[in-house]
């Protein structure tokens, strides 16, 4: 059974290097790297608010994609940036 966490996140603006509009649906599936480390882990968002806008912090919960040893590191208060590939999109903490 996969793991669920919430965080505060926000989505970086496009004139920050973030993306043009908020993700919608139930499939956006970007990956986390947590400060002062460089793996990626993979995250499944669960039903993005309608509201969420760019630029305006909130609380999603998401679920962990696999069994990794490396999730460990998604303890409450850690910091981490939303990637889409190589790009930062937006940045967050574990609640």
């Amino acid at each position: 059974m996969s793991q669920i966490i919430e965080a505060k996140i926000v989505f970086r603006l496009q004139d920050e290097g973030g993306r043009q509009q908020v993700p919608s649906g139930i499939s956006y599936r970007p990956h986390l790297v947590v400060e002062n480390s460089v793996v990626y882990l993979g995250v499944n968002f669960i039903e993005i608010p309608d509201q969420v806008q760019l630029g305006v912090p909130y609380t999603q919960k998401m679920r962990l994609m696999y069994d990794l040893k490396d999730y460990e590191l998604l303890q409450k208060g850690t910091k981490f940036k939303i990637m889409e590939g190589p790009n930062i999109v937006g940045e967050g903490y574990v609640l």
